[in-house]
């Protein structure tokens, strides 16, 4: 067992950070994150509850920064036998233990329930980024009694639903299950959930 155990953590939002800042109270251990983007990394869990409602200013969201530098590169490939993370730079990082907190990615709408024109209206978007969060707080600012579809009743939508509700919008929920988040968790764990 060597003397310091090297961690690397692939993801810098609020999970990825919270690993490293824990790791990194710890004699013996060492942290390095990758994270993949330029952007300061922020805390997603409040882009609908603040910062599409005006909550929070953006910059209000942002992580601290971490103990060490992140590297700034994209994650090519995971080789847990070898323990090496192969980068697109052609760099390659080897580790004695692997944290992944890559976050999540927003499903599409399925084909055919909005046209392009919708989607260039900022009318219709995702709320997954801080800049979705942006466009959704522009559109709420500039529309009087704004009406709100979400498409979704998972726990973020259902969450959504209720933070607009309560900033006075008019809430309807809309999903392509009658048990909201069959999708994501079966109708059996869905139904108790609900």
């Amino acid at each position: 067992m060597p003397d310091t155990a090297h961690v690397l953590v692939i993801g810098a939002g609020a999970a990825g950070a919270a690993a490293v800042r824990e790791l990194a109270q710890h004699e013996g251990i060492t942290t390095i994150a990758i994270i993949d983007t330029e952007t300061t990394p922020y805390n997603r869990a409040l882009v609908n509850k603040a910062v599409a409602t005006s909550l929070l200013e953006p910059h209000q969201d942002y992580l601290p920064a971490l103990p060490a530098p992140p590297v700034r590169d994209r994650v090519q490939a995971v080789d847990p036998l070898e323990q090496t993370v192969h980068l697109r730079s052609g760099a390659r990082v080897d580790y004695d233990a692997l944290i992944v907190t890559a976050g999540s990615a927003p499903r599409d709408l399925p084909p055919g329930i909005t046209d392009p024109a919708a989607l260039e209206s900022e009318r219709v978007t995702h709320l997954h980024s801080l800049d979705d969060a942006l466009r959704v707080c522009a559109v709420l600012d500039r529309t009087p009694s704004p009406r709100v579809l979400i498409y979704g009743t998972g726990f973020i939508g259902a969450e959504t639903a209720g933070i607009l509700s309560d900033a006075g919008c008019r809430v309807t929920l809309a999903a392509s299950s009658p048990i909201p988040g069959a999708t994501a968790f079966g109708a059996q764990v869905a139904g108790q959930l609900s």
